[in-house]
């Protein structure tokens, strides 16, 4: 039997993220089987396609066509978005999956055992991001903070689905039940993922930037045409693309792990349950 990370348990700031960190060194083998599965085909193949969406926006800039209106810019930049949407849904649906699996099984399972009703969940998971996102973007138009309060709170909306499977409508009152009097512990840790991802991102991109910028010099140089986008360009930005987005699970993780802890804090279910079953024993 593989070894057992307990995901309910009552955790505070700190212990969240040193759980986190733990959990992902407690599975990297699994877990990175996992990923290379079912999450990794897809971000090679999306990561090809915003390369090339990238290549096609800054080849219209250039030839002065994505200039008309801004409208039209950001017209050329749905694909991305889109991309980014379901890049997302795959990694949150595989990754929950994932968890409640563990937590289900006792950690005694099989990366295989994940397929069945993993098309499914992945729907739901389209649909809460697709709800989520026009939920905070309305709130953010009329104040900037209403979008960021919601933001964090829905945080909790796919974790409710696929742990607790609950209704959309019950789901999303159940992610104020769960955050209730602590918004701002949330906050803080998705800030902290956020801010790991970001310099993750950063360290990531670096090589390419600096390859890119000497190319602009060396054609300044020679007073001939930058060729930016060459097929290496088109590798490099296709597997940095792909680590920075598997960088997301680290939040993802977080926002799970502080899921449970909250609902262990308000509601004690593990509680629960050992004295349940203390009651059944004394019966029998």
């Amino acid at each position: 039997m593989e070894q057992h990370f307990e995901f309910r348990k009552i955790r505070d700031f700190g212990t969240v993220m040193n759980d986190s960190f733990d959990f992902i060194r407690l599975e990297f083998k699994r877990l990175g089987k996992t990923i290379l599965i079912y999450i990794l085909p897809f971000f090679v193949f999306t990561g090809i396609l915003l390369a090339y969406s990238q290549i096609r926006m800054y080849g219209s800039i250039l030839d002065g066509s994505a200039m008309d209106s801004v409208s039209s810019l950001y017209i050329r930049m749905i694909p991305s978005y889109i991309v980014m949407l379901l890049n997302y849904t795959v990694l949150t649906t595989v990754l929950y999956q994932y968890i409640n699996l563990h937590r289900t099984t006792k950690g005694n399972f099989e990366p295989e055992d994940l397929w069945p009703g993993l098309l499914t969940v992945g729907l739901k998971m389209l649909a809460v991001y697709f709800v989520t996102f026009f939920i905070v973007v309305i709130a953010s138009i009329f104040l900037l903070v209403p979008g960021i309060y919601l933001g964090i709170v829905f945080s909790f909306f796919p974790a409710v689905i696929i742990f607790e499977e609950l209704s959309f409508g019950t789901a999303m009152n159940r992610c104020f039940a769960v955050i209730k009097e602590n918004w701002w512990q949330t906050f803080g840790i998705i800030i902290v993922g956020g801010l790991i991802v970001y310099i993750f991102s950063i360290i990531m991109s670096v090589p390419l930037i600096i390859a890119t910028a000497l190319k602009v010099f060396h054609a300044a140089s020679n007073k001939t045409e930058p060729q930016i986008f060459s097929t290496g360009y088109i590798i490099a930005s296709t597997v940095i693309s792909m680590f920075q987005n598997l960088g997301y699970s680290l939040v993802l993780i977080f926002v799970a792990i502080q899921y449970f802890s909250l609902v262990e804090k308000k509601e004690r279910p593990t509680l629960q349950a050992k004295i349940d079953r203390l009651v059944e024993e004394t019966n029998e």
